[in-house]
C-alpha cells in the first residue's frame, strides 16, 4: 500500500532525526558543562535535559490522547514533527553561534518534549486508519521494526556525525524531520476520526482515563513499575560521561553506547515475537526489572567498552 509505505518511511526518518538530534544535544550539553564544571556537576545538566523533555511529555500525554480521539490525526502527526523540525533548526542556529547558553538548549528541549507528547498518540491512532483492521497486526510489527531500526542506526550515525561537526548533526536531523513531514502530508488517507454521539469532553476523557488506571490494579502496577525503573535506573542520559571521561572513546564510541540499547531491545522484541509470554507475566516483569538493575550496576562499575 502506497500510504503505508509513506507512513513507514516517515516513521523511520522521524526516529532517525530524533536519535541523531538527541546524540548531538547530549554531547553538546556535556561538552559545554565540562568547560566550567567537574564531572559531578556537569552530569546534572544531562539530567536536566531529560527532565526538560520528560515533564512536558508527562503533562501533555493525557490531553494529547484526548486530542487524538477528536482531531485530524494525520495533521496532528505532521504538525508535531514540524515543531520538532523547528526545534532542530533552533539547535542548529545555536550550535552555529558557537557556545550557546545551556538554558537556551534546555528550553528548546522542553518544546521538543511537548511535541513528542502529541505525536505519539496521534501516530498510533492513525495507523489503523491507513491499513485497516485486518492488516493491523503485520503493520504494527513493521512499525516496530521501523522504530527499532531508527533506534539502532540513529545513535550510531549521530555519534559519527557529532565527531565531525555538531551543527552538521542538527542539520541532518532537521532534514530527516522535513522528510517525515513531507511523507505524512503525501498520505492520501484522511486522518479525521469518525464522529461518536455522546462523546465525553476532553477533560472528562482525561478524568475517565485516570480513573480506569487507578481502578485497574494490573495496569496501575505495570505503569508504576515502569515509571520507577525509568526515573531511578535510566543510564542512557549518562552515556556522554562514560564515553568522554571514563572510557575515553569519543563521540563515535558514545554513539555506539547509545545504539546498544536499541540492539538489546530489538533482540528481545524478535525473541518475544517467536516465543510470546503467555502466563506469569508479572513474574517475568519483576525478573526483567531485576536483570535491568544488575545490568545498570555492571554498566556503572565497568571500565571496559564492550561490557
Amino acid at each position: 500500500m502506497r500510504d503505508f509505505r509513506l507512513l513507514w518511511f516517515g516513521r523511520v526518518v522521524a526516529v532517525l532525526g530524533i536519535q541523531i538530534q538527541s546524540s548531538a544535544l547530549l554531547w553538546q550539553v556535556y561538552e559545554i558543562a565540562r568547560r566550567d564544571h567537574p564531572i559531578a556537576e556537569a552530569s546534572l545538566y544531562l539530567g536536566l535535559v531529560g527532565l526538560c523533555q520528560f515533564l512536558p511529555l508527562l503533562a501533555f500525554t493525557l490531553p494529547a490522547g484526548a486530542m487524538a480521539d477528536r482531531r485530524d490525526r494525520k495533521k496532528t502527526v505532521w504538525i508535531s514533527i514540524l515543531v520538532e523540525a523547528a526545534c532542530a533548526g533552533s539547535f542548529l542556529a545555536m550550535a552555529i553561534h558557537g557556545s550557546p547558553p545551556l538554558w537556551g538548549l534546555l528550553a528548546v528541549a522542553a518544546v521538543f518534549g511537548a511535541a513528542r507528547a502529541f505525536l505519539a498518540p496521534a501516530s498510533q491512532a492513525f495507523l489503523p486508519m491507513v491499513v485497516g483492521r485486518k492488516a493491523l497486526p503485520p503493520a504494527i510489527a513493521a512499525q516496530s521494526i521501523a522504530f527499532q531500526t531508527g533506534a539502532i542506526a540513529g545513535p550510531a550515525l549521530g555519534g559519527v556525525i557529532v565527531g565531525v561537526n555538531v551543527p552538521l548533526a542538527y542539520a541532518v536531523s532537521l532534514g530527516m524531520f522535513l522528510l517525515a513531514v513531507a511523507a505524512f502530508i503525501l498520505i492520501k488517507t484522511g486522518g479525521k476520526p469518525a464522529p461518536v454521539e455522546g462523546k465525553l469532553s476532553p477533560l472528562e476523557s482525561v478524568k475517565e482515563g485516570l480513573a480506569y488506571v487507578w481502578q485497574t490494579k494490573i495496569v496501575l502496577g505495570a505503569i508504576s513499575l515502569d515509571l520507577v525503573v525509568v526515573l531511578l535506573a535510566g543510564v542512557a542520559l549518562l552515556t556522554p560521561i562514560f564515553a568522554r571521561d571514563i572510557l575515553h572513546v569519543g563521540p563515535e564510541g558514545f554513539g555506539l553506547l547509545r545504539a546498544s540499547f536499541g540492539v538489546g531491545a530489538m533482540a528481545v522484541a524478535i525473541y518475544l515475537s517467536r516465543y510470546p509470554i503467555v502466563k506469569h507475566g508479572g513474574r517475568w516483569m519483576f525478573a526483567a526489572v531485576a536483570v535491568f538493575g544488575l545490568c545498570t550496576l555492571t554498566f556503572g562499575l565497568s571500565k571496559i567498552v564492550w561490557l
